[in-house]
């Protein structure tokens, strides 16, 4: 028991790292990594993102040391040798970086920042522009075509345009015009938005999608997958909307489903959500304990509140290939009293969702 609780303890000091790391908030993540940690120093995705920490802010000695600590834990994972060969080209260590940028690209083909990553160092070696632009181009044709960020996660505008900025920074005569790179931009974020499924087909293994944080109460997840056994399935998360206390999700999947199937993979993905309402608020810094139980379904009291939050409604639609979930306020409680206008719970959650949930798979 001690094992178990040690180890959700983990989970959650990471997630909420992550969230910290996304928000620039280093001293406050540093703190929660160095915690999980303390607890155990066998994490690689802790040593990886207190390295990104020291990475950015120019402890190039301390990055290395947490960098190569992940590696040595895992040494599959494209990402922790990204950052490493960051970590050496910081260092002025060239050839050493790009031996590192060439095992993270052997690993995973399909990894964009790798390959933008071997354009810069090239460019920084002074070595042939022919082979840098090789590797700008095919940087550039993965974040257009794919919509999304190395690790699974949606591409954000900003994401774009320091991609083009370091590539501009780093080749000469730069392809992209102006108006190029705004076209990009909006397209890919209308992609994400609006048609996650004109997005390239035939994607390679690599190029999977991933779950970036796994719920750490999954029992109820794993009942209902037992009940509703199928097929994993893969989902984007095409749509968050807030109104007043509730989130509104909407994930798309791009198998053929039969209606069967589809039922199935309805009630996994409503038992997943459920779950993960309990990470996604972690995430963000909100407290968060186990509420009543709303039917079958575990609920959650978040931020102090004494109004438990679950998933209250959801619908699936086979031909579009949707599943539409409503996170909210227990309604029988609702009826009792609810604060009307923007709710920042609602709002936090649905933040989190799209940072940490926005590709699963159930």
């Amino acid at each position: 028991m001690k094992k178990e609780c040690s180890e959700r303890e983990i989970t959650e000091l990471v997630n909420r790292a992550y969230y910290l790391v996304e928000s620039r908030n280093f001293s406050e993540a540093k703190k929660l990594l160095q915690k999980a940690l303390d607890i155990s120093d066998d994490i690689p995705d802790a040593h990886n993102e207190l390295g990104l920490i020291y990475y950015l802010s120019g402890d190039y000695p301390s990055a290395y040391h947490h960098t190569c600590r992940a590696i040595e834990l895992d040494s599959t994972n494209p990402k922790f040798h990204n950052g490493l060969a960051c970590v050496l080209m910081g260092m002025n260590q060239l050839d050493e970086a790009l031996t590192v940028a060439y095992t993270a690209i052997e690993l995973d083909p399909g990894y964009a920042s790798a390959h933008s990553l071997v354009s810069t160092i090239l460019k920084k070696m002074g070595k042939s522009d022919k082979e840098a632009s090789y590797h700008k181009e095919v940087a550039r044709k993965i974040y257009e075509l794919t919509g999304k960020r190395s690790d699974g996660t949606p591409l954000r505008e900003t994401d774009l345009k320091h991609f083009f900025s370091d590539l501009e920074k780093s080749i000469e005569n730069p392809e992209p015009t102006e108006s190029f790179k705004e076209k990009i931009i909006k397209w890919t974020i209308g992609q994400i938005r609006k048609d996650p499924d004109s997005q390239v087909e035939n994607k390679t293994d690599s190029e999977a999608i991933t779950n970036p944080i796994r719920p750490t109460y999954l029992q109820h997840y794993e009942q209902v997958a037992q009940s509703a056994a199928g097929q994993p399935c893969e989902l984007t998360l095409a749509e968050v909307a807030e109104q007043g206390p509730y989130v509104t999700l909407i994930y798309r999947w791009r198998d053929d489903l039969t209606y069967e199937e589809a039922d199935r993979l309805d009630s996994r993905v409503r038992a997943y959500v459920t779950c993960a309402i309990y990470d996604a608020a972690i995430s963000t810094g909100m407290s968060c304990q186990p509420g009543p139980s709303h039917g079958q379904r575990p609920s959650w009291l978040i931020a102090e509140q004494n109004i438990p939050i679950s998933l209250v409604s959801a619908e699936f639609d086979n031909s579009e290939r949707v599943c539409r979930l409503l996170v909210g306020p227990i309604m029988t409680i609702l009826k009792s009293g609810m604060p009307r206008g923007p709710d920042p719970v609602a709002r936090k959650l649905a933040q989190a969702f799209q940072s940490c949930f926005a590709r699963i798979t159930a």
